[in-house]
């Protein structure tokens, strides 16, 4: 996971290892509870990368990775 400021926007990306091309979620949540997705697909080396703007007033947010979702 890393941080940047890209003209006054921080943002977070967070990077992990998957299964070479398969479609994964990547899930953002404010409480573990309610989570909101969107679908990427891992690379062909199996490389997932997702960058997402930090919002403000939010004290923690929580990422996730789900495996094994079919992207067309």
């Amino acid at each position: 996971m890393t941080f940047s400021d890209v003209n006054g926007t921080e943002n977070v990306t967070l990077r992990a290892s998957g299964v070479p091309n398969v479609g994964y979620l990547f899930q953002t949540s404010p409480d573990l509870v309610n989570w909101t997705s969107t679908t990427i697909n891992a690379s062909a080396t199996g490389e997932l990368e997702m960058t997402a703007p930090k919002t403000g007033g939010e004290e923690e947010k929580f990422y996730r990775f789900a495996y094994g979702v079919i992207v067309d």
